[in-house]
């Protein structure tokens, strides 16, 4: 597929399983993406395991939709405590939608990633 080639081509010197962290996060965006604030926020491992409770449950993307639809104010917390929910990590409660805007740890350092039609971040783990 295009995207499969975009990552070969764009990531050649990358190795075999960096590209394939690439495609997995390119499955959640092509699924998620418009629905999505803070895409780039999402770390390796949920972004993996999103990936992969999408693959397992049928009609999981309409319930993440549904969830994050209408719901403007919300913080990079509280979406990651949506995606983190789905993804089967119980241990990270509901967030409520009243809570207020908070930025990415200074700590994470953004990797620029690019799709043929989508450019996100990946934080480094």
């Amino acid at each position: 597929s295009d995207p499969e080639k975009a990552v070969a081509v764009l990531f050649r010197s990358a190795g075999y399983q960096k590209r394939s962290y690439i495609r997995t996060f390119m499955t959640v965006m092509d699924r998620l993406g418009d629905a999505l604030q803070y895409p780039q926020d999402i770390p390796r491992a949920l972004g993996l395991g999103l990936a992969r409770r999408l693959e397992e449950v049928d009609g999981l993307v309409p319930l993440i939709r549904a969830e994050l639809k209408g719901w403007e104010n919300r913080s990079i917390m509280d979406e990651m405590a949506v995606l983190r929910r789905f993804a089967g990590e119980a241990a990270h409660a509901r967030p409520s939608r009243s809570g207020s805007r908070l930025s990415p740890s200074s700590s994470w350092t953004p990797k620029l990633l690019s799709s043929i039609e989508t450019c996100v971040y990946w934080p480094t783990v």
